[in-house]
């Protein structure tokens, strides 16, 4: 197990001390069968860790002193204009950002090829990372397929769109077609034979030269539905997430042990025919709310209203989910696919030019809900609105705070439920539907995206705003806005 640092300053050691701690508690309380050598490689002086985790290796990454004259130069450079990048809408500083190639480098050749031992595999970690209970039962049965199907490139820890309203199966793991990092298993194999000779260690975004080694060799990542690492910058060892400070930090994390480990679905020829069997047989919806009626994880529906991977990154930005990544490649999609969790159901989206596009049904009936008792005040929702109201309605009780209320405080008896935040915050139309007195809707201004206190109505009149939903929290108060809630009648079960 290799855990790559920043230059440690008191936050970076307090990373990972925290890092170290969890996977010592999961390696010795747990019961996991294999032995991990622990190595953390770190940008800099690694400072009194040493002492404090004497079972652990450490390794001092002079990155700086290594680089060619020219490199160095042009690093100098950006490190004094503080030049930053954007990747998924979020900035890095681009010096910082190329180190992290570099460095990632320095750390394989390490470990696959100056060690006596020989390591077959190893578990990459960034040091900011917190752990699910079972992160490395997971891995052990990622490790498991990869000997068995030579198409998997990796296994990762972490699902990008992990968030509420949109994972809820912590027994649900894919195959997706782009490289899932932060937190990823890599052979010794794969990186002598083939990264090491195709990716480059110079000046170059490391991620995206990996997918473009996995797209030449028609390679796949393996992600589970709800992380097995959360990017948590915090240094407390609290998992509570009251207030995300960057929506990363809104991920679910999955917070048990599952009986079974049995990824063997998860082999190309078992996972293709599952597909091919869900979009011959599954019922099919004409809109993406129309899973808000379907009830059970277990649940598949087809969703065709998709003409390419441009399509798939709009369905996916418009409820603030990541889409394109490196390499231009979707988030979570396969062969023209996407499994989409919405709420409870799963939805498959299959896009037209998809290769398994010609599998769907030729005559077929689309799912109708029945529209006749979903009304409010006397009045017929829109159609493409209806499956959102329904869910609301049936599951949950909107309510709207007091000034200075949370949504805890406001649900007295009944338990506020930040997914169903999340799907009241789905659009205006909803809003205005759902929550009397809501005259008009607007989305709230960048200034209070991290506060947390929305969906809500302005104290000084009767404007509802719409959320940025990565921060909301049930747990926050203000004197500006009256809260919107979402508070749960029961309990929901599996």
């Amino acid at each position: 197990m290799s855990i790559l640092t920043g230059y440690p300053r008191v936050e970076r050691r307090r990373y990972v001390a925290r890092l170290l701690n969890q996977v010592d508690r999961q390696h010795h309380a747990q019961s996991v069968p294999n032995h991990y050598d622990i190595h953390v490689y770190c940008d800099g002086d690694c400072g009194a860790l040493q002492s404090e985790f004497p079972d652990v290796v450490f390794h001092d990454l002079t990155t700086k002193q290594s680089l060619r004259n020219s490199d160095r130069a042009l690093l100098k450079r950006l490190n004094n204009a503080n030049e930053t990048i954007q990747l998924s809408g979020v900035k890095f500083q681009r010096h910082r950002w190329l180190y992290v190639s570099q460095n990632y480098r320095r750390m394989l050749d390490d470990v696959f090829l100056s060690h006596q031992t020989s390591y077959q595999s190893c578990i990459i970690l960034e040091d900011d990372l917190v752990l699910a209970p079972d992160a490395l039962h997971y891995v052990e049965a990622v490790e498991r397929v990869m000997q068995r199907d030579p198409t998997i490139f990796t296994g990762s820890l972490f699902a990008d769109n992990s968030y509420p309203l949109y994972a809820k199966d912590r027994r649900s793991f894919r195959r997706v077609s782009h490289f899932a990092g932060l937190g990823f298993v890599l052979t010794r194999r794969r990186y002598v034979d083939e990264v090491r000779r195709a990716v480059q260690a110079g000046l170059q975004n490391w991620d995206e030269q990996i997918q473009k080694l996995m797209e030449r060799r028609g390679l796949v990542s393996v992600i589970p539905e709800i992380s097995r690492a959360l990017h948590l910058r915090r240094t407390s060892n609290s998992l509570q997430q009251s207030k995300p400070t960057h929506p990363f930090e809104s991920h679910l994390l999955n917070d048990e042990i599952l009986s079974e480990y049995n990824l063997y679905r998860l082999e190309q020829t078992v996972y293709d025919r599952l597909i091919d069997d869900t979009i011959r047989r599954s019922p099919y919806i004409r809109y993406l709310a129309d899973a808000l009626f379907f009830n059970s994880v277990d649940e598949t529906v087809v969703y065709l209203g998709c003409s390419d991977d441009t399509d798939l990154h709009r369905i996916l930005a418009e409820r603030y989910l990541w889409g394109v990544g490196n390499g231009g490649v979707v988030r979570g999609s396969y062969r023209g696919t996407l499994y989409f969790r919405y709420y409870v159901a799963q939805v498959l989206i299959v896009c037209s030019t998809s290769e398994l596009y010609p599998q769907r049904r030729r005559i077929r009936s689309m799912f109708q809900p029945d529209t006749t008792n979903i009304t409010l005040d006397n009045r017929r929702v829109s159609r493409h609105l209806v499956g959102l109201v329904h869910r609301l309605t049936s599951d949950f009780t909107v309510v709207m705070a007091t000034l200075n209320q949370s949504c805890h405080g406001s649900c007295h008896d009944r338990k506020c439920d930040v997914a169903g935040l999340w799907l009241l915050n789905e659009s205006c139309d909803v809003i205005i539907q759902v929550v009397p007195g809501c005259s008009r809707c607007v989305v709230s201004p960048p200034g209070v995206y991290a506060d947390g206190v929305l969906p809500g109505m302005d104290a000084d009149g009767d404007i509802c705003l719409k959320a940025y939903p990565h921060y909301i929290s049930c747990d926050t108060i203000s004197s500006r806005y009256r809260r919107l809630c979402a508070c749960r009648r029961e309990q929901w079960r599996r």
